[in-house]
């Protein structure tokens, strides 16, 4: 598989250094560490790192990183226990997973 780079998933160039660290992460395939990233700041969940827009999540289903998308999607889901008034966040990883599994996801 023809390996991302920033250029091809429009990388942004982002103010926030927590977005520009999962997004040198995502794209030099260092998933250990953005799993890790996820583990310690929920609030890298909802990181948008690209132009388009995408997560970390986003780049891991792309990239066709199973363990980690299942990985990252528990980490959401936690998250989102722990804190109820987020839960509908957790949402978008469940649809990555459904399409990866060429299920269809739910609509918003």
């Amino acid at each position: 598989m023809e390996e991302l780079t920033p250029t091809s998933m429009e990388a942004v160039k982002s103010t926030q250094p927590e977005s520009k660290d999962l997004l040198k992460r995502a794209f030099g395939s260092k998933w250990d560490q953005v799993v890790e990233r996820y583990r310690l700041n929920p609030k890298t969940h909802t990181a948008r790192i690209t132009r388009s827009r995408d997560t970390a999540l986003h780049i891991a289903v792309l990239d066709q990183k199973e363990d980690v998308v299942k990985e990252l999607v528990r980490l959401i889901d936690k998250a989102a226990a722990k804190n109820p008034t987020d839960k509908g966040k957790a949402s978008e990883g469940d649809d990555l997973v459904a399409k990866k599994e060429g299920r269809t996801p739910k609509l918003c």
